[in-house]
């Protein structure tokens, strides 16, 4: 990976970091089903971004960390977020 790849990669998961502490504690204070649904997205959104950052140091992960394993993770954080959206 190059630099800019291994720098977007801390990013992501600084951010998912965020956003999944954020929801959590929403989550916390309101005992939504909503906020439990963003909540789990965010937090495999974190947990493929601490993979990608594994990936960059032991070579095991990194061949588990296929392009089609990342895009499962998306397509499953994805459609947590609709459900989040069309959840009433």
């Amino acid at each position: 990976m190059s630099d800019l790849d291994n720098a977007l990669t801390a990013w992501v998961t600084l951010f998912a970091a965020v956003m999944f502490v954020t929801a959590a504690i929403s989550w916390w204070r309101l005992r939504s089903g909503r906020l439990l649904l963003a909540t789990s997205a965010f937090g495999l959104f974190l947990a493929k971004g601490v993979l990608l950052t594994l990936a960059l140091i032991d070579p095991r992960v990194a061949r588990l960390m296929t392009p089609t394993v990342g895009l499962l993770l998306d397509t499953v954080v994805l459609a947590l977020l609709a459900l989040t959206l069309l959840r009433r």
